[in-house]
């Protein structure tokens, strides 16, 4: 595998290291080892926290992206992982289970739709985030944030009279949804639609019954 350079951050680097007396534990670690090296040490899951978080500062992708996947990896790590211009390592950051809810908030505006898709399905994100979310253009991105348990109550309003059918489906399934607004989604003729509303735990018994009869569930 031939390693991907970041050439900004490596002329960053080596402008930076040029200029100094005293280099860093994470730069001598860059500059001792050679790239293939680093890459093993950033895929190892017996790697520690303190050597990844030296490893966030490198300037090839393959170990940034590693080191954003790797599950030993530090929230401060991540947060620094989370400015790198290259989308494939902002993407490994949003999907990253320690994610802070912070760096989720400015991954939500990031340019990349997969980034923003991975912040709308991730369990950290807080529902203030999940607001914004609901307004993105991309229908993928809107569905993700209608299944999120996080979702408040008047997001899920909002997004229950979204034009997109999937959109619609994935508010009535979702826990947060409340009752008055599963009842207006079972005046949808839509079936998948009213067969997730049967299925929702906060449909009143009344609609559930009704629905699970019409439907023969």
């Amino acid at each position: 595998m031939t390693p991907a350079i970041d050439e900004e951050k490596m002329k960053q680097f080596f402008s930076t290291v040029m200029n100094k007396d005293k280099l860093t534990p994470a730069e001598q670690l860059i500059l001792n080892i050679q790239v293939e090296q680093r890459i093993e040490i950033a895929y190892n899951e017996n790697t520690p926290p303190e050597i990844l978080d030296m490893l966030a500062e490198d300037w090839c992708i393959n170990v940034a992206v590693a080191v954003a996947q790797h599950p030993n990896t530090p929230p401060e790590a991540l947060q620094k992982l989370a400015t790198r211009n290259e989308h494939s390592i902002r993407r490994a950051v949003a999907q990253h289970p320690n994610t802070p809810p912070e760096t989720l908030k400015k991954l939500a505006s990031d340019s990349s739709l997969e980034v923003r898709e991975a912040v709308a399905k991730h369990s950290n994100t807080p529902p203030a985030t999940l607001k914004e979310l609901a307004n993105d253009s991309s229908m993928f991105i809107r569905w993700e944030v209608a299944n999120n348990p996080n979702t408040s109550p008047e997001t899920l309003a909002k997004l229950a009279n979204d034009m997109v059918e999937d959109v619609r489906m994935a508010v009535a399934r979702n826990p947060n949804t409340p009752p008055e607004m599963l009842k207006k989604l079972a005046s949808y003729e839509v079936v998948e639609v009213l067969k997730a509303v049967a299925s929702n735990p906060n449909t009143p018994p009344d609609i559930r019954d009704k629905l699970r009869a019409e439907l023969n569930l």
